[in-house]
């Protein structure tokens, strides 16, 4: 049976902003790319950026003192 799509992205939406908003978040990131990349890819990227960013914060250690983003 072939999946409307019409009626799957409201019931998908509603899903997911409640649980969404069941969440305690502190920060919420959605990350994008100009072309299709792949996931390992991405993953790889964002860990480059936090470490860049807990760099920035705690100072080039921060791994070996148990701190970080």
């Amino acid at each position: 049976m072939p999946v409307d799509r019409a009626t799957i992205a409201p019931t998908l939406r509603s899903a997911w902003g409640e649980w969404i908003s069941q969440q305690q978040w502190d920060l919420f990131v959605t990350l994008t790319s100009e072309k299709q990349t792949h996931p390992e890819a991405m993953l790889k990227r964002f860990r480059y950026c936090m470490n860049i960013a807990s760099d920035h914060c705690y100072g080039k250690n921060w791994l070996r003192r148990d701190k970080g983003l």
